[in-house]
């Protein structure tokens, strides 16, 4: 059954509490309370072209962007302010490729390489740039980054990933790095449900037949295939709940939610207008995001 709770376009939204949905509109985030008929709570400055946001639940900052990267940052629950526009120097970034301790922010940037931003002042740093490779994705583990870089160049080669202790002061400690083979390519990220697994598109070459969705390991330097990126599941639009052994496929005309061992249809979803994507909210209830609104669904 779908029910729809907002009725403007939406583009993509994530749990950021339990009880808070936090969706992207054309020009603003906006907050829910799932516990209270989705009511709204937050509403963000306005940014042309929104693109996406951050929220770490330690600090509860929430950092919001658009394409352009063009930024503000909130103090939650309150939904204060913390600074005036921001510039982060980098564009369309992916938030679960974004890492945050204390003062700084840590995500690639245009260039190729992996930007430091500082709130206290606004101000950006590039730092591991390399002119062979480029920074791909940026994975926080704890007090670790886990830098993905490949090649400049479109020609086949190795993810080589390195691994840096922050430290107190927010500088980078280098540990070790290892290379990835055969992929030439580590796609999206995202969080797996329980927000702790990694989960990354791989395009591969020799592991596996076709490129898949893998959870990444990194206590153990591995990558463990989940499920086959295909054309109902690409790009990570479909969102994983490992722990229930589910996948939510997710294309422009319906969702499929999808038994990842079996890959057996469990559901399947058609609201009507061009889905952007769609993601798990709780073990049995899910939201689609699409041209004309918000639906919450139940499985």
């Amino acid at each position: 059954m779908l029910k729809k709770i907002i009725k403007k376009r939406a583009y993509e939204g994530n749990k950021i509490e339990d009880n808070l949905l936090f969706v992207t509109l054309q020009t603003q985030i906006v907050g829910l309370d799932m516990n209270n008929g989705y009511e709204q709570i937050f509403l963000s400055d306005k940014l042309s072209n929104m693109c996406n946001f951050y929220y770490d639940k330690d600090t509860k900052q929430l950092l919001v962007y658009n394409t352009s990267g063009h930024a503000y940052l909130y103090q939650m629950p309150e939904g204060k302010r913390l600074s005036q526009k921001l510039y982060l120097r980098a564009m369309d970034l992916q938030p679960d490729s974004i890492a945050h301790k204390g003062d700084y922010y840590w995500y690639s940037d245009t260039n190729f390489c992996l930007r430091r931003l500082d709130i206290k002042d606004g101000s950006t740093k590039q730092i591991l740039k390399d002119k062979e490779r480029r920074v791909v994705n940026v994975i926080q583990v704890a007090d670790r980054l886990y830098i993905f870089t490949d090649m400049r160049r479109e020609i086949e080669g190795y993810v080589k990933i390195l691994c840096y202790h922050i430290d107190e002061n927010g500088d980078l400690k280098y540990e070790f790095e290892w290379g990835e083979r055969p992929y030439v390519f580590m796609g999206y990220v995202r969080r797996d449900f329980d927000r702790k697994t990694v989960i990354v598109g791989a395009k591969t070459y020799t592991k596996y037949v076709g490129d898949y969705y893998v959870a990444f390991e990194p206590e153990n330097k591995r990558f463990v295939p989940i499920y086959p990126i295909t054309d109902e599941a690409w790009e990570l639009y479909g969102h994983t709940m490992l722990e229930g052994n589910k996948i939510l496929a997710a294309n422009p005309k319906y969702v499929k939610v999808i038994d990842i061992p079996s890959r057996k249809v469990l559901a399947k979803y058609e609201p009507e207008e061009t889905i952007y994507s769609a993601t798990f909210l709780t073990k049995n209830k899910g939201a689609i995001f699409t041209n004309r609104g918000v639906y919450e669904f139940t499985f």
